[in-house]
Order: structure tokens, then sequence, then C-alpha cells
């Protein structure tokens, strides 16, 4: 009877077990062509958006290991950057928000109800589900660093002389 892969904690996230991007993607209801991919094509202009300034934030920690480990050792794993992308550059609202196209946007099969930015009700604003998306926004991107920096070398090796010569050897 096959054993089940043996699991590890999340990069930078100690309590959180590592999952294939593709979970906080369906977790945050991106749409995608292919989500089993490493970096989909987002269906939404403002997905899309999201998509490219995740990257870079990637990029930037697989390409500085000093500035990851900085990071890592700091607590606060990839929340300035989850803040700057949710807030300063406001694609939290833009993407989750009601009144944003949402509900279009992010129109999903999957069971529940979609994550929802802060909105205004009778009793004033409410966050909703602001948390979690931070929380999966930030999943997501270290389980991207994660994979990029575990991911075996893909420079071509060539074959030893010793190897080759034996090659030629057999019938």
């Amino acid at each position: 009877m096959p054993t089940e892969p043996e699991k590890h904690g999340l990069l930078g996230f100690t309590d959180v077990e590592a999952e294939h991007p593709k979970c906080y993607i369906r977790r945050l209801w991106l749409v995608a062509e292919n989500d089993r991919m490493p970096f989909p094509v987002f269906l939404d202009p403002q997905v899309r958006e999201l998509a490219t300034q995740v990257n870079k934030v990637v990029n930037k920690f697989v390409n500085d290991e000093n500035m990851r480990h900085e990071e890592l050792c700091g607590g606060a794993f990839l929340k300035k950057d989850a803040a700057r992308i949710l807030d300063e550059l406001g694609l939290g609202p833009r993407i989750w928000g009601d009144g944003s196209g949402a509900e279009i946007r992010l129109g999903s099969n999957l069971p529940g109800s979609r994550p929802r930015w802060g909105v205004y009700a009778n009793s004033g604003y409410q966050s909703n589900d602001e948390d979690s998306i931070r929380d999966n926004l930030r999943y997501w991107m270290a389980a991207l660093i994660q994979a990029k920096i575990d991911a075996p070398c893909k420079e071509k090796k060539s074959v030893p002389s010793v190897t080759a010569e034996r090659m030629e050897q057999l019938p």
C-alpha cells in the first residue's frame, strides 16, 4: 500500500504545512487557464497584475539569499510585500472588493462563498476576509519561493569521458 508523501512546513511559516501553489491560488479564488502550472495564465487583467507583482517578489527572494535570510529571521515573512501589493497598489479592494466586479472576476466552481475584501455595512466597515486573503497571498509567494529554491539545477551535465568510453564499448 502506498504511503503518504513526507509532509514539511512552508518556508517562513513553521505552523503551516507546505502545499502546491495551486492550493493557495484556489483559496484566493483566482481563476486561471491552468492553475496546476507554477505560474499560470490568469483570465482577469487585475489578477494578472497581482501575479506580476507576486512574481517580482518571488524572484527578488530567490535571487537574493541574504535578503531571504534576513526576512525569514524577522518573523513576519512576506508581510510587508503582501501589504504593498494589497494596500499600497490597491489590488486587495480591486480584486476582492464589493463593486469591483469580483463576483464575475472570481467566478469559480469552488464550493462556498468567495473571499471578500472589506465592505461597508450598516454597522460600519467590516474587514471580512482581508486577513485570510493576506495570509494566502503570503503562503502562495512562499510556496513559489520554496519551489524555486528547492528545484534541482537544470544545467546540462556533460557525460564523463569514462562513461562515454564505456557506452561505446557496449554491443
